[in-house]
């Protein structure tokens, strides 16, 4: 046992081309985006996307080391945008760690855990939709019963647009489009909606506000449930009518 100490301990030695972490990982565009010192200024990333506690880390060092490297008077940094995170929590709004045993595991809310009744498996577009739900610049709580809410908006969600796409099913825009002078009320509630929301939509994705996006979707749930009770209500009153015709 001791031999075998002594040969890890003889395996396991200092790295030597690590010079400082945050350097190392603070440089990292050079590598990415470009390793030509003469274009280098040239060269920006999308967006650089990590944890709140990274404008004093990464955001930090990759704009020092980027601008040390600048030619004279250029001090654009090696990203357009910065996208920055909380971290979640518990439902109690307290820290997971092992030693509290308060953890979530991810997998487990995807796949389901032993017990198929208190941990069913949500799939992992509902993680996608609860992430996209929370305001995710500050720290998050996460619970089963907010997952469970995400996958019952997410049923919604999808339940809308089947039954959407199977009513468009056959559809020819060309031949049974039909012009705004001639379409009912509703269809032109509904137009005007779905324009509205289109027109939040689009900004909303351009600035990353996905929280907004969700809220989008949300809306547009309201206004067809709304629309499902006129039309309920339509067709009862259709079918009165047809009552009343036939006794006539």
């Amino acid at each position: 046992m001791r031999f075998l100490e002594i040969y890890v301990l003889h395996l396991v030695c200092m790295h030597q081309d690590t010079m400082d972490v945050w350097f190392d990982s603070g440089s990292s565009w050079y590598s990415v985006l470009g390793s030509d010192l003469e274009t280098a200024s040239d060269v920006a990333a999308d967006v650089y996307l990590e944890g709140s506690d990274q404008h004093r880390g990464w955001f930090q060092s990759s704009l020092l080391t980027k601008i040390a490297t600048n030619n004279d008077n250029d001090t654009r940094a090696p990203y357009r945008t910065i996208i920055t995170h909380g971290f979640v929590l518990d439902a109690d709004g307290k820290k997971m760690s092992k030693s509290l045993g308060n953890g979530v595991d991810p997998m487990e809310l995807i796949n389901g855990g032993p017990n198929a009744k208190k941990q069913p498996a949500y799939g992992a577009d509902t993680v996608r939709l609860w992430a996209a739900s929370t305001m995710y610049h500050g720290d998050v709580k996460l619970s089963q019963n907010a997952i469970a809410t995400a996958s019952e908006n997410l049923r919604r969600i999808r339940n809308a647009c089947r039954f959407m796409l199977g009513n468009l099913d056959g559809f020819d825009p060309k031949e049974q489009r039909v012009e705004p002078s001639q379409l009912s009320s509703l269809d032109k509630y509904m137009l005007h909606q779905v324009t509205s929301l289109d027109g939040l939509f689009h900004p909303s994705l351009t600035k990353s506000s996905f929280t907004l996006l969700s809220a989008c979707a949300h809306t547009l749930l309201l206004a067809q449930a709304l629309l499902a009770c006129v039309c309920s209500c339509l067709r009862l009153d259709l079918s009165e009518q047809e009552g009343l015709n036939g006794e006539a």
